[in-house]
């Protein structure tokens, strides 16, 4: 699955000058940031891609639960990006909500996202958007704080629904038969409206689904 969703990660890249993308932390996520980083790193031209992240824990871009760091490990630290490309948040501010407004600046410097890589929690949430909070709501903002996540760590930096269905392309990575209900209340629509015809799931029962 991971190599499959790289292959698409390279196509997409292939099809505009420059290619924005918002990618996730977790483990189902890591295949895919091996095959960028090795065989397939020679595919893609890395000056044009720009990255930002789904959601990010308010944590230290060192700390073990950061996807900043996760990504930088498996797969921006072996390719030829160019620093000023990595748009990283910033979770050492004092107040979390204008971390998520500068994170959003920084969003609206480019002209929408192109590709999104979101991941599946067993509970149903993608990024850091969980069933039943307010943070689902959302319709104004590309970006805000969660301050009480059912999660550990309680306080995080997520992309809105708004946010995600915008963008052009958004892939949904689900692994595990854990996961299957949480699939099942994401095609249903009872986690995210998702109103985008651009969604492809892909799971490690069949190759992609979209929705």
């Amino acid at each position: 699955m991971g190599r499959a969703v790289a292959l698409a990660f390279v196509e997409a890249a292939r099809a505009v000058e420059s290619f924005t993308v918002a990618l996730a932390g977790g483990r189902t996520v890591e295949p895919l940031y091996r095959s960028l980083a090795s065989e397939l790193q020679g595919e893609v031209q890395w000056e044009r891609v720009h990255v930002f992240w789904s959601d990010e824990r308010y944590v230290s871009p060192t700390d073990p639960m950061s996807n900043v760091r996760l990504v930088r490990e498996l797969l921006l630290n072996h390719v030829p990006i160019p620093e000023e490309n990595v748009h990283a948040p910033q979770t050492d501010l004092t107040e979390p909500g204008e971390a998520a407004r500068r994170y959003e600046e920084m969003l609206r410097e480019h002209s929408g996202l192109d590709w999104v890589l979101l991941g599946l929690g067993e509970d149903g949430h993608v990024a850091s958007l969980f069933p039943g909070r307010p943070e689902l709501e959302e319709r104004q903002r590309l970006v805000v704080a969660v301050l009480d996540s059912p999660k550990p760590p309680p306080v995080r930096l997520t992309l809105t629904p708004a946010t995600i269905n915008a963008a052009r392309e958004v892939h949904l990575l689900v692994a595990g038969a854990s996961k299957r209900a949480a699939l099942e209340a994401i095609l249903d629509g009872k986690v995210l409206d998702w109103t985008v015809e651009n969604l492809t799931i892909w799971t490690d029962h069949k190759s992609a689904a979209s929705a």
